[in-house]
């Protein structure tokens, strides 16, 4: 896995338990992320043989003073498509949610049914593609038996190339006679390099949008963002980030939100002779973070980090729940990461000063590989 990521869209955030509404067909459109300290733990847990059952456990929660408690079961097709998923709420099994799939001309999409706090609800999903196969709209409606429905859509075009050049979204209720527009996002381009995206987030306010403009070295690396907002035709920064390399890796990153704060957060990146991401060294004001990432192959083994700061500097790596009341300084973390022999993700385990204080588990069952 290289760290260094060329300028695309690119926002991967990693959820030990994924909610079933999440699955819809989606466009990378208007964020272009260098996050290498994502990547590495995303890329950490992925199965690599088709998971036939998977039961996701609690194993340990100290904080809650909870042990094997079982969280959800989740039943997949040998395409990995999701066929059932069941929660669990302090022990107790709820209403399984069942997922059917439509496949016709120019649509794919699901359909869920299942409860929640014991009501009937079903989900539809579903996304219409071009004829060049780009997403032209991507659908979701939620039914409820006693409630009103909610209807959302995503609207898609593209230019010549195919890249996004913008994104409406809409919502509508079954009271209300046509769906409202609630936020709009151009997307400007030069070639192949997103230059410009415009975020009207409120089109009943046109004299106020949000502007992202992203500048670019000559050897196209991502060298800048900035975030404006632009109100009656004045432009006011509101956050940035620069970005510097070494042998076309990510070595420094310097950024700042003017809309809380004037203190800049510094970012060290260091890698191994593999060109993973070693050492990352987050600092801002007397607020440090300094973490290690270590490797059994191309698989993250442990995160190991040490900091002063109770809840802040979590963008790099999240704070757990139990830091935010620590008194000792620095506080000392550590997530080990395992895998089987096949490098199927098995779980993660979070200590604090070496104590172990949270387990997850995931107990899989394989479809036997296609000979």
């Amino acid at each position: 896995m290289s760290a260094y990521i060329k300028p695309k869209s690119l926002c991967i955030a990693f959820f030990f338990m994924a909610t079933y509404h999440t699955m819809a067909q989606d466009v990378k459109t208007d964020t272009i992320d260098l996050e290498p300290y994502r990547t590495v733990v995303f890329n950490t847990a992925q199965t690599k043989s088709a998971v036939k059952r998977q039961v996701y456990i609690q194993r340990l929660n100290k904080e809650r003073g909870l042990y094997n408690d079982t969280i959800s079961i989740e039943l997949k097709d040998k395409n990995g498509q999701r066929q059932t998923y069941i929660m669990f709420n302090k022990g107790k099994r709820e209403n399984p949610v069942n997922y059917t799939y439509l496949k016709r001309d120019k649509h794919t999409g699901f359909t869920t049914v299942g409860k929640e706090y014991n009501e009937d609800v079903r989900r539809i999903v579903d996304t219409l593609f071009n004829k060049d196969n780009t997403v032209a709209s991507v659908s979701t409606k939620v039914v409820r038996k006693a409630h009103t429905t909610i209807h959302t859509v995503y609207t898609y075009t593209y230019n010549a190339l195919k890249q996004p050049t913008s994104r409406k979204y809409y919502m509508s209720t079954n009271l209300e006679k046509k769906p409202r527009l609630l936020n709009h996002h151009n997307f400007i381009y030069e070639g192949k390099l997103l230059k410009r995206v415009e975020a009207i987030l409120n089109p009943y306010l046109k004299n106020i949008f949000y502007e992202t403009l992203y500048t670019y070295n000559p050897d196209t690396s991502l060298a800048k963002k900035e975030r404006f907002e632009v109100r009656n035709g004045n432009r006011t920064l509101l956050e940035f980030n620069d970005y510097t390399y070494t042998n076309k890796l990510l070595t420094q990153e310097l950024y700042g939100s003017y809309s809380r704060d004037k203190d800049v957060t510094k970012v060290e990146y260091e890698y191994n002779a593999h060109k993973q991401l070693s050492k990352l060294k987050t600092s801002k004001d007397t607020l440090y973070k300094n973490i290690q990432y270590t490797y059994v192959g191309n698989k993250l083994k442990n995160i190991h980090w040490e900091t002063n700061a109770r809840t802040g500097l979590s963008r790099e790596h999240f704070a757990p729940i139990f830091t935010y009341s620590e008194r000792r300084m620095p506080i000392i973390y550590d997530a080990e990461y395992y895998h089987d022999a096949e490098g199927n993700f098995l779980g993660v385990k979070h200590s604090l000063f070496g104590e172990l204080r949270t387990h997850f588990e995931y107990l899989q069952d394989f479809f036997e590989p296609t000979k």
